[in-house]
């Protein structure tokens, strides 16, 4: 049974119809088409990604472990977690730079100093994130951005 056409690209090939409202099938075209762009990438890791995915696409399985980013067992180290320590890391800092120091920035951040307007949207987020405030919040993620 052949399928009616659909229109995701113009006629010069670029796409005119956001991913997420493409159907199945055109999400898989367009997904070949992107692993073979990426292969023809100069790039090292941008060709790596373009095999694993090409690997995940036709052996199936789990993506993390095609990745090769599924943690040992036992491990609590997802990609997940480690992206969003980094977030809650990058924010705390942003607090500091914003409060003008770390004391002040743990101060608005318990709720025990007002908090600055140009702030407030950071600690909100910090706040959804249910980002840690204790003492050493700031001062680790300040030493976890020297590591990296």
């Amino acid at each position: 049974m052949t399928m009616p056409p659909t229109y995701t690209h113009d006629a010069f090939g670029r796409l005119i119809v956001d991913p997420e409202r493409m159907q199945h099938r055109e999400r898989i075209v367009m997904l070949r088409g992107l692993v073979g762009r990426l292969q023809a990438d100069p790039r090292e890791e941008v060709q790596w990604l373009a095999r694993r995915i090409g690997v995940w696409m036709t052996i199936g399985g789990d993506l993390e472990s095609a990745l090769g980013v599924k943690p040992p067992r036992g491990s609590h180290c997802t990609a997940r977690r480690m992206v969003r320590t980094e977030q809650i890391e990058r924010l705390l800092l942003a607090l500091s730079v914003e409060c003008g120091s770390d004391r002040k920035a743990l101060l608005v951040l318990n709720g025990k100093a007002p908090c600055p307007p140009s702030a407030a949207a950071i600690v909100a987020e910090l706040n959804e994130m249910g980002a840690p405030r204790s003492a050493a919040a700031i001062s680790r993620a300040r030493a976890s951005r020297r590591r990296a």
